[in-house]
């Protein structure tokens, strides 16, 4: 190798320089510093391919917890007021982020109502307990209707209700376009959140049902690719390969700020 400029040769233990015989070498190395009472060398900790959100906190620092971040291996959570948004590319966790994200809601908020927007066909429509659910285009055009008018009607405490919008993409020029537009842009104002999940590929649209999800540039971009930031959160992500991220792992965008996730399974 080379230091400083100058080629150097760097030293190897006994007299075997092949791979077996510098792994034997090192065992019986680490035995001698062992039995002279050197202290071990911390674990290099890395993020776990699964985490169960019943062994993590109900909350992290105040927020609904979501999973574990990469930067402090420790429980890291989501906002619960606004917009937060979900992509992948297909069998990235995205169903399971959508029913992790309730079932933490159930746990951290439990007075909140979960309102669902999506197809009869999902398995999330029978998985999750929800106090509003709504299979079809049409049944969504009216359940946005009558939320938003009790919104409007009412007073409503921050974070006391929960909208999750499968699929946001299938909605587009549907029935239901408009009103579920007015049902975020309502629960922005009044501190609710929302939770909206599509395809990677199907947000990069400008219609105003898309851009409306998309304008807090908040959320995960699950199994990312390097594109996805600039597409879909107008934030640049760092360098990354999709094989870097098994299911359920993504980069969180909050203010800006880019954090690997591990999403918890619920």
């Amino acid at each position: 190798g080379v230091m400083g400029g100058l080629e150097v040769q760097v030293a190897v233990l006994g007299d075997d320089p092949s791979a077996p015989g510098q792994a034997a070498a090192l065992a019986l190395l680490a035995e001698s510093l062992r039995a002279a009472g050197v202290p071990e060398a911390p674990e290099i900790m890395r993020l776990p391919d699964e985490v169960a959100l019943a062994d993590l906190p109900v909350d992290a620092d105040g927020l609904p917890v979501l999973g574990l971040a990469d930067d402090t291996l420790a429980p890291t959570g989501f906002p619960d007021a606004g917009v937060f948004l979900v992509c992948g590319p297909p069998r990235s966790g995205r169903t399971t982020t959508l029913r992790s994200i309730a079932a933490s809601v159930r746990r951290a908020r439990p007075h909140a109502a979960l309102a669902y927007f999506g197809s009869r066909t999902s398995p999330l429509i029978s998985s999750v307990d929800w106090d509003f659910a709504a299979g079809t285009e049409d049944e969504a055009a009216e359940l946005a209707g009558a939320l938003l008018d009790k919104a409007m009607t009412e007073p409503i405490d921050p974070t006391s209700l929960v909208v999750v919008i499968e699929g946001i993409g299938d909605f587009v020029s549907s029935p239901a376009d408009m009103p579920l537009q007015r049902l975020v842009k309502a629960c922005r104002t009044h501190d609710q959140l929302v939770v909206a999940e599509g395809e990677t590929s199907t947000l990069s649209g400008s219609w105003p049902l898309l851009q409306a999800v998309k304008a807090s540039r908040c959320g995960i971009a699950l199994q990312p690719d390097l594109l996805d930031g600039d597409t879909v959160f107008r934030t640049s992500f760092p360098r990354v390969t999709r094989a870097e991220f098994p299911e359920g792992r993504g980069l969180r965008v909050v203010g800006g700020r880019v954090t690997r996730v591990q999403v918890a399974l619920p």
